[in-house]
């Protein structure tokens, strides 16, 4: 299911006796992190590499491996550079997020999880100057699976505008249950 502005397949996700409080989706053009301080000039160094290594043995007369060798290097430095952003960004526009009075409910990736925020003791809320942040259900992950797991194991609420809002509306409706 492609979303462009709806969230219509809440609907089927509500269970009897449960009401939406607030829904909203990521801010996508915020798509630089704090990573990005060492992401960016890694990528760019590993990508110039890559296509000067990939140059270099195209305009000499290297045998055909070493011509081969550096096509994938090139397009995994093309895909840090640039690419990451982009899937990043179409992730960002297909993500929703709600809460209800029982849940907090996430729509990525046409994979919807939720978590039951009342009975959560752990909710953590980064806030940034402007306003935006996130707000993490559960436990921060380990890295042991790798950074990429990070978000994938819990419901996080990514980027969204006016976290510190949403927040007290999650602490209203868990001290009221």
């Amino acid at each position: 299911m492609e979303l462009l502005n709806d969230f219509e397949w809440l609907n089927s996700e509500l269970v009897p006796g449960e009401a939406v409080l607030w829904k909203g989706k990521p801010n996508e053009k915020k798509l630089l992190t704090a990573q990005d301080i060492f992401l960016i000039p890694f990528s760019i160094m590993w990508c110039g590499f890559a296509i000067f290594w990939e140059a270099t043995v195209l305009f000499e007369d290297a045998p055909i491996i070493f011509k081969l060798w550096g096509i994938p290097f090139v397009c995994v430095g093309l895909y840090i550079v640039f690419g990451r952003f982009i899937h990043q960004k179409y992730i960002l526009k297909n993500t929703r997020y709600a809460i209800t009075t029982h849940r907090a409910i996430c729509y990525k990736k046409g994979k919807i999880s939720s978590c039951d925020y009342i009975n959560e003791p752990s909710i953590s809320v980064d806030c940034k100057k402007d306003g935006s942040g996130t707000i993490t259900f559960g436990n921060s992950p380990n890295y042991k699976n790798g950074l990429w797991d990070k978000y994938d194991k819990q419901t996080v609420f990514l980027n969204i505008p006016d976290v510190q809002n949403v927040h007290r509306l999650i602490n209203q409706q868990k001290i009221s249950k």
